[in-house]
């Protein structure tokens, strides 16, 4: 079981402060991670939580990633996990063996 740190906001409006829980992972929004090839500020939050991961020995999980660019940034910036539309699909349990094997022959 991984918990993972998602950036406060309507969904999460107030939760402990961030020593007193055990994350394994720090999620960069979809909000950043869609918009940093082309804005400068969200590019600069998305490196500075992606710095704060790896300062805290955590993993970083870039959300959206949705075209080559956002990809692209997101490798640069060393991100250890993505998802989004690039990627894959959302997709049935079932397709999920077939789709890594064939991403990998590619």
């Amino acid at each position: 079981l991984s918990l993972l740190s998602a950036p406060p906001g309507p969904r999460l409006p107030c939760r402990p402060p961030l020593p007193r829980l055990a994350f394994s992972g720090l999620e960069l929004g979809q909000a950043f991670c869609a918009n940093a090839a082309k804005q400068a500020s969200a590019r600069i939050i998305l490196a500075s939580r992606r710095e704060m991961a790896r300062k805290l020995k955590i993993r970083s999980v870039a959300e959206g990633v949705e075209t080559q660019e956002n990809w692209d940034l997101i490798r640069n910036l060393g991100c250890d996990v993505a998802q989004g539309y690039f990627i894959a699909r959302p997709m049935e349990a079932s397709a999920l063996l077939e789709w890594r094997v064939e991403s990998l022959a590619s």
